[in-house]
């Protein structure tokens, strides 16, 4: 089952990847929120050795999950960073720069 989890989202993540090169072509919004959806879903169901759901010890799996994990570190990263921007140390709303 994990291995079948492994290449499931290795095969969502290229295609994600695919849908972000089209967009090189001609722009459409349709493609650029099925890439990110696409994405979601390969960090969704790719099993996390930080969650603890693999197990095995493999440095191409290890490599391969920095690889699919990645775009959505960035993105959460910056939601963390932009929620840190508006938060008030009083309650209120306040922007610190």
């Amino acid at each position: 089952m994990e291995t079948l989890r492994e290449i499931m989202a290795t095969l969502t993540f290229i295609a994600g990847t695919v849908l972000i090169f089209s967009l090189i072509g001609a722009f459409h919004w349709g493609t650029l929120l099925a890439s990110f959806a696409c994405f979601l879903a390969a960090y969704l169901i790719w099993p996390s050795k930080r969650s603890g759901q693999r197990e095995r010890e493999n440095v191409f799996l290890d490599v391969l999950e920095l690889i699919i994990e990645f775009p959505m570190e960035i993105l959460f990263w910056l939601f963390r960073l932009i929620g840190r921007l508006f938060r008030s140390k009083e309650g209120g709303f306040d922007i610190d720069i």
